[in-house]
């Protein structure tokens, strides 16, 4: 049996922030989807704004996938701990999520397995 542990990206904040418990956990997430677009159009390894493109195609149609078939979106993950740049990535799955009608629960990591996972379901109308 796998365990996993609960992982809370908003909670994960760096000394010169502030714990602000009225903020929207979801602008955490634009926060730090937001630097993680970022990180990829501007790095040492710039990525064009095409290949963006299809990076979020990609990532939209594994996400509408994990949804419709077994309601759970999981994510191979370095060993050890969630760096910063996992968080920004998983905050971007959940943005493109949320955008394309679909709502994810909270991560859950395995530090055995390297495994983060979530549950996701379409959002009613």
């Amino acid at each position: 049996m796998h365990m996993y542990a609960l992982i809370s990206i908003s909670t994960h904040l760096s000394e010169r922030q502030e714990h602000n418990p009225t903020r929207d956990p979801r602008a955490t997430d634009e926060d730090y989807s937001g630097k993680y677009w970022e990180r990829l159009l501007t790095g040492p390894d710039a990525w064009t704004e095409a290949q963006l493109s299809r990076l979020k195609q990609a990532m939209r149609e594994s996400l509408i996938v994990a949804a419709e078939t077994s309601g759970v979106f999981s994510e191979l993950v370095g060993p050890g701990r969630i760096t910063e740049d996992w968080k920004q990535k998983l905050s971007a799955y959940r943005h493109l999520a949320r955008e394309s009608g679909y709502e994810m629960g909270p991560f859950r990591f395995n530090e055995a397995t390297h495994m983060v996972i979530a549950e996701i379901h379409k959002i009613p109308r």
